[in-house]
């Protein structure tokens, strides 16, 4: 069956990506997860340190980009272009 063939397979998963800190250290430790993917947010930061931690850890860019953009002064001080007069 295809259950049966999907045992040896590695199974990812989608877990929020609004948290503090310290819950998305324990929510990342208590799936025992060896290998984690960071899709947004400070993700040099989080790779760093899990990766201190002994897990297998890299950033992985979505269609969505980085939330942390829009909060970025240089990007707060940027006006969009307005129309010329006709």
């Amino acid at each position: 069956t295809p259950a049966r063939r999907r045992r040896g397979v590695d199974r990812g998963f989608v877990m929020s990506d609004h948290a503090d800190w310290p819950g998305l250290q324990q929510a990342i430790a208590g799936t025992g997860a060896g290998r984690v993917f960071v899709t947004h947010g400070s993700v040099a930061v989080l790779v760093r340190w899990l990766s201190e931690l002994g897990l297998e850890a890299q950033g992985f860019k979505t269609e969505y980009g980085d939330d942390d953009v829009a909060d970025r002064p240089e990007a707060l001080a940027v006006q969009p272009p307005t129309e010329a007069p006709a």
